[in-house]
């Protein structure tokens, strides 16, 4: 198995390292992610990285590490796809859909990321902006109709 010693999921290797390969190498490595290539996390991410989404804010690379071993965890046959991006200066926007099966259903979510890189390329904060009701909750059996009931009574007609 490449990446780093078996006690770590992340490398922590100490060598001067290349530089990463900014927003375009960190995007290719979000619509690859899988269980198996997220091993390689530490080509693309700093190591005291920001990581926040509707219910994780973590700083650090193990912890990104977690949150999305975790994802894989709850979520199977996931695929991200990015449908737009806009760059300024160290600054990324992603606009994406994240797919997969949730509780054994088909299952999507759309969502919006802002990513920003250091001097070397590499990825210092990923905030995710998504509708965790829409997203989620209404999709957990048993309790998934008090949400979309709320949706439902709060939709302001056209």
């Amino acid at each position: 198995m490449n990446g780093g010693p078996a006690s770590s999921p992340v490398s922590s290797e100490t060598t001067a390292a290349p530089k990463a390969g900014g927003a375009d190498g960190y995007c290719e490595f979000l619509e690859t992610l899988t269980p198996a290539t997220l091993r390689k996390i530490s080509a693309h991410v700093s190591s005291d990285v920001h990581f926040r989404d509707p219910f994780n804010d973590v700083y650090g690379i193990e912890k990104m590490h977690a949150v999305l071993e975790d994802m894989f965890d709850g979520i199977s046959n996931i695929t991200f796809v990015i449908e737009d991006r806009f760059d300024k200066d160290d600054v990324s926007v992603i606009v994406w859909t994240l797919s997969g099966v949730l509780f054994k259903k088909p299952w999507s979510v759309p969502g919006t990321s802002r990513l920003t890189f250091n001097a070397d390329g590499y990825l210092t904060e990923h905030i995710d902006f998504w509708d965790a009701g829409a997203g989620l909750y209404e999709h957990i059996p048993f309790i998934g109709w008090l949400p979309r009931a709320l949706r439902r009574k709060l939709r302001i007609a056209p």
